[in-house]
């Protein structure tokens, strides 16, 4: 019934959380995709579940998300979850309401729990996507749905609209830098399928995670919903332990260097060779709203500190940049060092950046 439904659908879409990547069902998730020609849209966790430059991928949709995840979410007639609990909370998308939703957990707790589901199916993601495969090739044949062009159309057409909305800010100039022209460059310089990545709470989170393409699975380490201040910055330490083979990245604002830095130094004993990269704009972003009479009286919003001197006397290799040009040799550069078996750290000057992409709950 849940395959039936399913194929009737004008306008379904797929919501792959991390139970994909527990289960190891990457490979099946991209061909129950391509043979029905389903967009693909992750949760915030489930980031990197679906490899972002395949013609089928929405992105991922949480505090901020990509246009396409919005505008599909806009439109769809069925979702298809696969892997996630549909829990509703900040740092994940809100589904539609009044349209028909089906549901692929190995938790029986998640069904029905924030939606009303239409299809639940209780079970390991990798079966029970392969059961889902073997029953659309019994209702469509071996090789599924026919034209596919509709869909990637309509996703390249919204993706090229955004992002000429977006490239003033990734091609910006501006002294103090723009974060977003710290993550070009950073895409520019790494081999993404070869590089772990991971973000901070509050402004570098949304300003990386709707950007950022990961290809393979586990590449991005996104997390919210429990906001810690620096807990990025472990999170990539253990990254590297599991994955010595892979470029990690570890991106964090100067309160989470505050709340965490000094743990630059367990890298540095132990030679777990990380890449920090600390968005320093001199401020914590939008508190002054939070704490208006500590902003006005005592500038508690603020914050000062020469971090890239921290991180060199921690052991770590450093380096401060303070304009855009500095940028990509910044990053070769300390890429060397991690590739010699050394931390490093980026401290790059940048402007107070509110603009996230954001579209309603």
């Amino acid at each position: 019934d849940l395959v039936t439904a399913l194929l009737k659908a004008s306008d379904p879409i797929i919501n792959a959380g991390q139970g994909i990547m527990y289960a190891e069902a990457t490979p099946e998730l991209i061909e129950f995709a391509e043979l029905t020609h389903i967009p693909v849209m992750t949760t915030l966790a489930g980031k990197s579940a679906f490899p972002e430059n395949h013609r089928l991928a929405l992105g991922t949709g949480a505090i901020s998300r990509t246009l396409m995840v919005h505008r599909f979410l806009e439109s769809t007639d069925f979702v298809l979850g696969v892997g996630t609990s549909f829990t509703l909370n900040t740092f994940t998308a809100a589904m539609p309401r009044n349209i028909p939703m089906a549901q692929v957990t190995n938790c029986a707790d998640d069904l029905n729990k924030d939606y009303d589901i239409t299809y639940g199916a209780i079970g390991d993601a990798k079966i029970v996507l392969r059961q889902m495969i073997e029953e659309v090739k019994r209702q469509l044949g071996e090789q599924g749905r026919g034209d596919v062009n509709r869909v990637v159309d309509r996703i390249s057409q919204i993706r090229e609209e955004w992002m000429a909305e977006w490239e003033p800010h990734f091609s910006s100039n501006e002294v103090p830098i723009s974060p977003y022209r710290v993550i070009r460059e950073l895409e520019r310089g790494v081999d993404v399928s070869k590089t772990i990545i991971t973000h901070d709470s509050g402004y570098p989170r949304e300003q990386l995670v709707p950007f950022w393409r990961p290809v393979t699975p586990r590449s991005y380490l996104g997390w919210g919903k429990s906001t810690q201040l620096g807990y990025g910055l472990g999170l990539a330490i253990g990254a590297k332990l599991a994955a010595p083979e892979m470029q990690v990245i570890n991106i964090m604002g100067d309160a989470a260097f505050g709340m965490a830095g000094l743990d630059l130094e367990t890298a540095c004993r132990s030679k777990i060779p990380i890449l920090t990269v600390v968005l320093n704009n001199g401020v914590m972003t939008h508190y002054h709203e939070h704490m208006p009479y500590a902003t006005k009286e005592w500038k508690s919003n603020q914050l000062g500190g020469h971090y890239a001197v921290v991180a060199e006397g921690l052991g770590a290799y450093a380096q401060k940049v303070e304009t855009p040009d500095q940028l990509a040799p910044a990053i070769k550069r300390a890429i060397n060092a991690n590739n010699n078996g050394q931390p490093a750290l980026i401290e790059v000057l940048t402007k107070e950046e509110e603009t996230v992409s954001r579209f309603g709950r």
